[in-house]
């Protein structure tokens, strides 16, 4: 299966205003990719603002190389801004975007999870299998 880990971030001008962020990847590789040894990629979406240097930044500080950064300006509706904004991503654009996944597990950078017994992926599986 071709699965990824996706979100939505914001871009700063300070790279310590991605310690939440950092703190989510570490977590999700200590408790999810690692202990349930998958590989799958940790695919973030921008607005065009998260520098080379900053993505390199990231990707260092979370110890995990498998990331792929998506410019999402040209589809980002920047005449709504926020919540209502990342709503419309989520719901309709998100999808162009993910169309080679099978599935996609969304995990917000202020998420963090600190236990996890299955593979998400497989229980992902699971259900899909049980509702074709």
């Amino acid at each position: 299966m071709n699965n990824a880990i996706v979100s939505l971030i914001r871009g700063y001008t300070d790279p310590s205003s991605y310690d939440k962020l950092i703190t989510r990847n570490l977590l999700l590789k200590e408790n999810v990719t690692s202990k349930f040894q998958i590989n799958i990629p940790y695919v973030f979406f921008h607005e065009g603002n998260i520098s080379v240097d900053h993505q390199q930044y990231i990707k260092h500080e979370s110890q995990y190389d498998n990331m792929y950064f998506i410019d999402i300006s040209k589809t980002w509706n920047k005449d709504v801004r926020g919540y209502i904004a990342m709503c419309m991503f989520h719901s309709y654009d998100i999808w162009d975007y993910c169309k080679d996944f099978d599935y996609i597990m969304r995990v917000d950078d202020d998420c963090h999870i600190q236990e996890c017994n299955q593979d998400p992926f497989s229980k992902i599986e699971q259900i899909g299998r049980a509702h074709v």
